[in-house]
Protein backbone atom coordinates (compact mmCIF):
# COMPACT_ATOMS: atom_id res chain seq x y z
CA UNK A 1 0.00 0.00 0.00
CA UNK A 2 0.94 3.75 -0.63
CA UNK A 3 1.86 5.16 2.76
CA UNK A 4 0.83 8.95 2.73
CA UNK A 5 3.35 11.45 5.03
CA UNK A 6 0.84 11.26 7.92
CA UNK A 7 -0.99 8.28 7.37
CA UNK A 8 -2.71 6.11 10.47
CA UNK A 9 -2.77 3.18 9.65
CA UNK A 10 -0.05 0.54 10.11
CA UNK A 11 2.56 -0.89 7.90
CA UNK A 12 2.31 -4.21 6.77
CA UNK A 13 5.57 -6.27 6.27
CA UNK A 14 5.90 -10.27 5.58
CA UNK A 15 5.29 -11.75 8.98
CA UNK A 16 5.04 -8.12 10.80
CA UNK A 17 3.36 -5.02 11.30
CA UNK A 18 4.97 -1.55 12.31
CA UNK A 19 2.78 1.49 13.86
CA UNK A 20 3.49 4.53 11.27
CA UNK A 21 5.41 6.34 14.30
CA UNK A 22 8.23 4.13 14.15
CA UNK A 23 8.87 4.28 10.42
CA UNK A 24 8.84 8.10 10.48
CA UNK A 25 11.30 8.12 13.64
CA UNK A 26 13.14 5.60 11.41
CA UNK A 27 13.38 7.74 8.43
CA UNK A 28 14.08 10.81 9.93
CA UNK A 29 17.19 8.76 12.06
CA UNK A 30 18.29 7.56 8.67
CA UNK A 31 18.40 10.69 7.16
CA UNK A 32 19.41 12.73 9.81
CA UNK A 33 23.26 12.78 8.98
CA UNK A 34 22.13 13.63 5.33
CA UNK A 35 20.28 16.52 6.34
CA UNK A 36 23.17 17.49 8.83
CA UNK A 37 25.45 17.53 5.60
CA UNK A 38 23.05 19.42 3.34
CA UNK A 39 22.42 22.30 6.38
CA UNK A 40 26.78 22.48 6.47
CA UNK A 41 27.02 22.52 2.86
CA UNK A 42 24.78 25.59 2.61
CA UNK A 43 26.47 26.92 5.27
CA UNK A 44 29.25 26.59 3.54
CA UNK A 45 28.21 27.79 0.47
CA UNK A 46 26.81 31.38 1.91
CA UNK A 47 29.92 31.74 3.74
CA UNK A 48 32.01 31.69 0.00
CA UNK A 49 28.94 33.40 -1.65
CA UNK A 50 30.12 36.19 1.03
CA UNK A 51 33.71 36.17 0.86
CA UNK A 52 33.66 35.90 -3.17
CA UNK A 53 31.28 39.10 -3.33
CA UNK A 54 33.55 40.85 -1.19
CA UNK A 55 36.81 40.13 -3.23
CA UNK A 56 34.89 40.72 -6.76
CA UNK A 57 33.64 43.78 -4.83
CA UNK A 58 37.45 44.80 -4.09
CA UNK A 59 38.10 43.77 -7.43
CA UNK A 60 35.54 46.37 -9.14
CA UNK A 61 36.42 48.92 -6.98
CA UNK A 62 40.08 48.62 -7.95
CA UNK A 63 39.21 48.47 -11.35
CA UNK A 64 36.77 51.55 -11.20
CA UNK A 65 39.47 53.53 -9.80
CA UNK A 66 42.63 52.53 -12.20
CA UNK A 67 39.54 53.71 -14.99
CA UNK A 68 38.76 56.99 -13.83
CA UNK A 69 42.40 57.49 -13.53
CA UNK A 70 42.90 56.56 -16.80
CA UNK A 71 40.45 58.79 -18.23
CA UNK A 72 41.70 61.67 -16.15
CA UNK A 73 45.13 60.64 -17.72
CA UNK A 74 43.64 60.67 -21.40
CA UNK A 75 41.79 63.96 -21.00
CA UNK A 76 44.70 65.56 -19.54
CA UNK A 77 46.97 64.72 -22.38
CA UNK A 78 44.22 65.68 -24.67
CA UNK A 79 44.15 69.20 -23.99
CA UNK A 80 47.45 69.44 -23.50
CA UNK A 81 47.50 68.25 -27.69
CA UNK A 82 45.20 70.87 -28.05
CA UNK A 83 46.70 73.43 -26.53
CA UNK A 84 50.11 72.80 -28.25
CA UNK A 85 48.54 72.61 -31.88
CA UNK A 86 46.61 75.76 -31.10
CA UNK A 87 50.05 77.50 -30.53
CA UNK A 88 52.12 76.16 -33.25
CA UNK A 89 49.48 76.57 -35.79
CA UNK A 90 49.57 80.10 -34.83
CA UNK A 91 53.60 80.19 -35.23
CA UNK A 92 53.62 78.35 -38.64
CA UNK A 93 51.74 78.83 -41.90
CA UNK A 94 48.61 81.01 -40.24
CA UNK A 95 51.37 83.29 -38.84
CA UNK A 96 53.83 83.17 -41.61
CA UNK A 97 56.82 81.36 -39.66
CA UNK A 98 59.92 80.63 -41.00
CA UNK A 99 60.32 77.49 -43.44
CA UNK A 100 62.75 74.54 -42.76
CA UNK A 101 64.68 72.47 -44.78
CA UNK A 102 62.40 69.62 -46.23
CA UNK A 103 62.27 66.25 -45.30
CA UNK A 104 60.17 65.68 -48.71
CA UNK A 105 61.44 66.72 -51.98
CA UNK A 106 59.10 69.04 -53.74
CA UNK A 107 57.08 69.83 -50.06
CA UNK A 108 57.68 73.20 -47.92
CA UNK A 109 58.01 72.61 -44.54
CA UNK A 110 57.22 74.78 -41.33
CA UNK A 111 58.20 73.61 -37.59
CA UNK A 112 57.27 74.45 -34.24
CA UNK A 113 58.60 72.96 -30.85
CA UNK A 114 58.16 73.32 -27.24
CA UNK A 115 59.54 71.24 -24.81
CA UNK A 116 58.83 67.28 -25.63
CA UNK A 117 56.46 68.81 -28.39
CA UNK A 118 57.04 69.56 -31.92
CA UNK A 119 54.94 70.50 -34.68
CA UNK A 120 55.65 69.67 -38.67
CA UNK A 121 53.24 70.92 -41.50
CA UNK A 122 54.19 69.70 -44.50
CA UNK A 123 52.68 70.71 -47.61
CA UNK A 124 53.02 70.64 -51.55
CA UNK A 125 51.50 72.85 -54.41
CA UNK A 126 49.86 76.43 -53.87
CA UNK A 127 46.69 76.84 -56.32
CA UNK A 128 45.57 73.51 -55.18
CA UNK A 129 47.65 71.45 -52.71
CA UNK A 130 47.66 68.92 -50.42
CA UNK A 131 49.69 68.34 -47.00
CA UNK A 132 49.72 66.79 -43.12
CA UNK A 133 50.24 68.11 -39.77
CA UNK A 134 51.97 66.22 -36.98
CA UNK A 135 52.62 66.55 -33.60
CA UNK A 136 55.00 64.53 -31.75
CA UNK A 137 56.01 64.07 -27.82
CA UNK A 138 59.44 62.90 -27.05
CA UNK A 139 59.77 62.15 -30.89
CA UNK A 140 56.46 59.49 -31.09
CA UNK A 141 54.05 60.69 -33.47
CA UNK A 142 50.69 61.20 -31.42
CA UNK A 143 48.48 63.24 -33.25
CA UNK A 144 48.28 64.72 -37.19
CA UNK A 145 46.03 66.05 -39.58
CA UNK A 146 45.65 65.78 -43.14
CA UNK A 147 43.87 68.37 -45.73
CA UNK A 148 43.75 68.61 -49.84
CA UNK A 149 41.99 70.84 -52.24
CA UNK A 150 42.57 74.63 -53.50
CA UNK A 151 40.85 77.12 -55.93
CA UNK A 152 38.21 76.13 -58.02
CA UNK A 153 37.31 75.92 -61.20
CA UNK A 154 38.01 79.43 -63.46
CA UNK A 155 39.39 80.99 -60.22
CA UNK A 156 42.51 78.61 -60.24
CA UNK A 157 43.95 80.66 -63.22
CA UNK A 158 43.58 84.08 -61.30
CA UNK A 159 46.92 84.24 -59.61
CA UNK A 160 45.79 87.65 -58.11
CA UNK A 161 42.67 86.13 -56.31
CA UNK A 162 44.55 83.22 -55.36
CA UNK A 163 47.05 85.17 -53.66
CA UNK A 164 44.26 87.19 -51.84
CA UNK A 165 42.55 84.20 -51.22
CA UNK A 166 45.75 82.61 -49.70
CA UNK A 167 46.02 85.77 -46.97
CA UNK A 168 42.52 85.70 -46.40
CA UNK A 169 42.91 82.01 -45.55
CA UNK A 170 45.80 82.35 -43.03
CA UNK A 171 43.61 85.45 -40.94
CA UNK A 172 40.83 83.16 -40.88
CA UNK A 173 43.09 79.72 -39.47
CA UNK A 174 44.69 82.56 -36.95
CA UNK A 175 40.99 83.21 -35.66
CA UNK A 176 39.20 81.57 -33.27
CA UNK A 177 40.59 80.08 -30.01
CA UNK A 178 42.24 76.77 -30.63
CA UNK A 179 44.12 76.65 -27.78
CA UNK A 180 40.83 76.31 -25.21
CA UNK A 181 38.15 74.07 -27.54
CA UNK A 182 39.14 71.94 -30.16
CA UNK A 183 39.29 73.74 -33.65
CA UNK A 184 41.02 71.76 -36.66
CA UNK A 185 41.04 74.69 -39.43
CA UNK A 186 39.69 78.01 -38.97
CA UNK A 187 36.01 78.92 -37.11
CA UNK A 188 32.82 77.92 -37.93
CA UNK A 189 32.53 81.13 -39.80
CA UNK A 190 34.36 84.52 -40.43
CA UNK A 191 33.43 87.35 -42.61
CA UNK A 192 35.56 90.38 -43.58
CA UNK A 193 34.44 92.59 -46.49
CA UNK A 194 33.83 90.41 -49.51
CA UNK A 195 35.42 87.77 -47.77
CA UNK A 196 33.64 84.95 -46.41
CA UNK A 197 35.08 81.89 -44.55
CA UNK A 198 33.29 78.93 -42.95
CA UNK A 199 34.09 75.40 -41.81
CA UNK A 200 31.89 72.36 -41.01
CA UNK A 201 33.12 69.26 -38.67
CA UNK A 202 32.25 66.41 -36.80
CA UNK A 203 34.14 64.86 -34.30
CA UNK A 204 36.54 66.36 -32.06
CA UNK A 205 40.44 66.05 -31.16
CA UNK A 206 40.54 61.93 -30.87
CA UNK A 207 38.99 61.32 -34.32
CA UNK A 208 37.13 64.41 -36.96
CA UNK A 209 37.00 64.70 -40.31
CA UNK A 210 35.26 67.96 -41.91
CA UNK A 211 35.65 70.46 -45.26
CA UNK A 212 36.18 74.41 -45.34
CA UNK A 213 35.46 77.17 -48.19
CA UNK A 214 36.16 80.44 -48.67
CA UNK A 215 33.44 82.69 -50.58
CA UNK A 216 34.34 86.22 -52.40
CA UNK A 217 31.60 88.28 -53.08
CA UNK A 218 29.32 85.36 -52.79
CA UNK A 219 31.00 83.16 -55.20
CA UNK A 220 32.78 79.73 -54.06
CA UNK A 221 36.03 80.37 -55.07
CA UNK A 222 38.17 77.61 -52.69
CA UNK A 223 37.79 75.00 -50.72
CA UNK A 224 39.60 72.27 -48.40
CA UNK A 225 38.61 68.93 -47.37
CA UNK A 226 40.51 67.78 -43.94
CA UNK A 227 40.70 64.24 -41.37
CA UNK A 228 42.60 63.63 -38.90
CA UNK A 229 42.99 62.55 -35.25
CA UNK A 230 44.95 60.66 -32.80
CA UNK A 231 48.10 58.25 -33.65
CA UNK A 232 48.36 54.92 -31.49
CA UNK A 233 51.13 52.55 -31.62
Amino acid sequence: MELGPLSPHPISMPGKTIPPYVAIVAIIYATAPFLAGVREFMVLSERIRRVTMAAAGSVFGRNQRAAQEDRSMHEDFLIEVNDFFGRAAAATYAGSGPRVASERGGFQELVFEDGDWSYRDSYTGYIRSCGQEIIRDRGNPVWAQSYSGGMEGRFARDRDLSDRNMAFLKTALSSGDKRTRFQPRGPCELVHGDWRYAAEWVGDIVEFRGAEEIQHQGELVFTHKFIGGLIEP
